[in-house]
């Protein structure tokens, strides 16, 4: 079953914007999903550090 590309771009054509809107849609969301792993990623690196700071502190002070 062969589709002449003629007929796939009359087909398509009509529908670019609406496929354009989609794909951005889809970036967006999925740059929101990322960005939003990022910062908890980068929440529990800092609390990592930040205990290893107060574990040090603690191991400096006198018993």
């Amino acid at each position: 079953m062969d589709i002449p590309l003629d007929d796939l771009m009359r087909f398509l054509t009509p529908l670019l914007p609406y496929l354009l809107r989609a794909g951005e849609r889809a970036a967006e969301e999925a740059g929101r999903r990322l960005a939003g792993e990022a910062l908890d990623l980068i929440d529990r690196i800092g609390l990592y550090v930040l205990r290893e700071e107060v574990e040090k502190v603690l191991r400096a002070l006198p018993a």
